[in-house]
């Protein structure tokens, strides 16, 4: 089955762009592994640079600017768990450099300009940002904030991934070291273990 976030991509491409705009080819059903192989294109976003793309590997992203597709990072993962912040202008994303180092970053999709939020390291999460611009995401077992009443570490007793804020800015959830599901508390500064169950 051809993966529908692929199909979803170029329905959206249809409806941006003159069909004359971008040629897209179209291989028959019988060769799904080798488009794997090849690689195509999934995930799409709208933001304010235009639609933004990544590759099925998560390893580079594209944007289609005047009907081409355009590369604005390739790094490993950059693809991967990224969060568009509410306004369409910036991407939260981990950084892989070239020796495996992390860092969690933020690429302005207007000037194509990333930013690193920390120093590259050996453990970062992915960087999560609310609908009011907060920024947060971890650095081996710290919780790192930047918040607009300044920054803020938090000590944790595990390193977790993925830190994601709530629709409404007030909380952040993530998995603690055995897979159950933390709800953290912004304004008390708190932290909730919302079920006994773990991830099994």
């Amino acid at each position: 089955i051809i993966n529908r976030m692929f199909l979803l991509a170029l329905s959206l491409l249809a409806l941006c762009f003159p069909m004359n705009a971008i040629e897209v080819e179209v291989l028959p059903l019988s060769t799904t592994y080798e488009m794997t192989e090849m690689g195509y294109l999934e995930s799409p976003q709208l933001t304010i640079a235009g639609l933004l793309l990544t590759d099925n590997r998560q390893q580079a992203l594209y944007v289609v600017e005047d009907g081409a597709l355009k590369m604005l990072l390739s790094a490993p993962g950059c693809g991967r768990y990224t969060e568009l912040s509410a306004d369409g202008t910036r991407l939260a994303l981990k950084h892989i450099n070239a020796n495996g180092k992390q860092a969690p970053a933020v690429l302005d999709l207007k000037s194509g300009e990333l930013t690193l939020l920390n120093g590259y390291v050996d453990q970062c999460g992915q960087p999560t940002v609310s609908p009011m611009g907060d920024v947060a995401y971890t650095v081996g077992r710290q919780l790192h904030l930047m918040m607009a009443d300044g920054k803020k570490q938090i000590a944790l007793d595990y390193y977790t991934n993925i830190v994601r804020f709530s629709p409404d800015g007030r909380f952040l959830a993530w998995s603690d070291a055995d897979g159950r599901p933390v709800l953290f508390d912004l304004q008390t500064m708190q932290q909730k273990c919302l079920s006994e169950q773990m991830d099994l």
